[in-house]
């Protein structure tokens, strides 16, 4: 009878693992591929009244591509995004190209209005009219709840394109040995 038990408590563990934490390739921030609304601005992003951030449309080989385009200076856009419970630390993945601007991810991990732990990511000017991906990992901040994902560009002239911002959580600490 225990073993019964025991065995109907694993299969539970499982199908909750499955069903809620393994979702490796899953983008937790579904506007993180910029796709306008009726008025052109990226659905899910705010900025300031200094910029009203446009999307733009290019075709890169045979797929249409969105990208949001920010101009030198200060220009800045953000949003927000749930934490789910159990993230330990978070893939953050940019596809950018930039033109005497460099862009400044920043993460703000928040407990209700409180900042937690603040992580950044510098995306420098290119300048060669190509895409890149730059890659990074982020700590999650314990009981966090919310993260504020802000975009800045930094530069007197030219200006920067984002095309993708992809977020993956994953479940275990990063700093556990692998086997």
């Amino acid at each position: 009878m225990l073993a019964l038990v025991l065995a109907a408590a694993g299969l539970l563990g499982i199908k909750t693992y499955v069903l809620n934490y393994h979702l490796p390739v899953q983008n937790w921030l579904p506007q993180g591929s910029f796709l306008a609304d009726d008025q052109g601005r990226p659905v899910g992003w705010q900025a300031g009244d200094e910029m009203a951030p446009q999307v733009h449309l290019e075709r890169i080989g045979n797929s249409p591509v969105c990208f949001l385009r920010l101009p030198s200076g200060s220009a800045e856009t953000w949003t927000d995004v749930s934490v789910g419970p159990g993230w330990r630390s978070l893939q953050v993945s940019v596809w950018f190209r930039s033109q005497d601007v460099g862009l400044e991810l920043v993460g703000r991990f928040r407990k209700a209005e409180r900042v937690l732990a603040t992580e950044r990511l510098w995306l420098p000017a290119t300048n060669d009219g190509r895409w890149h991906t730059r890659e990074t990992m982020w700590r999650v901040a314990r009981k966090s709840d919310s993260l504020e994902l802000r975009v800045t560009a930094r530069g007197d002239s030219g200006s920067a394109d984002l095309a993708e911002v992809h977020l993956t959580p994953t479940f275990m600490d990063t700093d556990l040995p692998s086997h």
